[in-house]
């Protein structure tokens, strides 16, 4: 309804303005026998004693409609920007089977976040093999890279492609998200009792996914300045400059050291 009001508003005001200008185009044809500076004065005049409210609507719909504009050109230019394949672009054939998947390409973050997931569906081949999961049991894992599309995880459990997943997320306090997930992609090295799997975000608002990207932004320059300390010598925690002994004993000053080590702890997977 209002965008209905607006709509007539602008129309009016549209008819309006076209006819006086109209009439100052061709004052013979409207009957103005005044010259034409007489009447563009006139109109002039008329129209910011009369239609200021207009000219006030036209400029706000003008600077909304660029403002949105720039958004979505600034928004698009960061998609772009981020954009880097996960793997090749398009319909991949997954790794057990000829069914292709959909992927999308996002810029990649390692990282080395503690989560946990519980396996809402298996896959037919966990099924036929017969499931040791407990039904509904939340597991545990490390992320080990995360990007608005998906992430990478080790875990001890078992996991197949094409299991669907829901991971609890804390990426930073009070932002904690329970996130639909299928496992995309399994890799499983020698002499190494973790499983890496591919996870796939399912059925994600561009809402939350523009905060995990924000958040992989910041934690990417979190990383760029890591290196760049180390690099000069200095605390990777706080900056301060690390005498030519601690750096071989440590990339912390003291003081950071101590609260390392009262923060630290040891990934456990139960």
């Amino acid at each position: 309804m209002l965008g209905l009001l607006v709509f007539s508003l602008l129309f009016v005001a549209a008819s309006s303005l076209f006819y006086r200008a109209e009439a100052a185009a061709f004052p013979l044809v409207f009957g103005a026998t005044w010259e034409y500076s007489e009447f563009t004065e006139a109109f002039r005049n008329y129209l910011y004693s009369r239609n200021p409210l207009f000219a006030y609507l036209f400029v706000a719909l003008a600077l909304v409609l660029v403002a949105l504009l720039v958004r979505e050109i600034i928004r698009t230019r960061r998609d772009a920007g981020i954009e880097e394949s996960i793997s090749p672009a398009g319909n991949k054939t997954d790794d057990n089977g000829d069914k292709p998947v959909q992927r999308r390409a996002w810029a990649r973050v390692q990282s080395s976040l503690d989560c946990y997931f519980v396996i809402s569906r298996e896959s037919a081949e966990d099924t036929g093999s017969g499931s040791t999961h407990t039904p509904k049991a939340k597991l545990r894992g490390v992320i080990l890279d995360i990007s608005g599309g998906g992430c990478k995880i080790a875990t001890p459990h078992q996991l197949q492609v094409g299991d669907e997943l829901e991971l609890f997320l804390e990426l930073e306090p009070r932002r904690r998200w329970a996130l639909k997930c299928q496992v995309v992609r399994v890799e499983k090295q020698a002499n190494d009792d973790q499983m890496y799997a591919g996870i796939m975000f399912k059925d994600i608002s561009e809402a939350v996914r523009d905060q995990i990207i924000s958040w992989t932004f910041k934690h990417q320059q979190s990383l760029l300045e890591g290196q760049r300390r180390l690099a000069e010598g200095r605390c990777l925690r706080c900056g301060k400059p690390l005498s030519e002994a601690m750096r071989q004993e440590s990339v912390f000053c003291s003081k950071c050291e101590r609260v390392q080590k009262r923060d630290r702890r040891e990934y456990s997977f139960s």
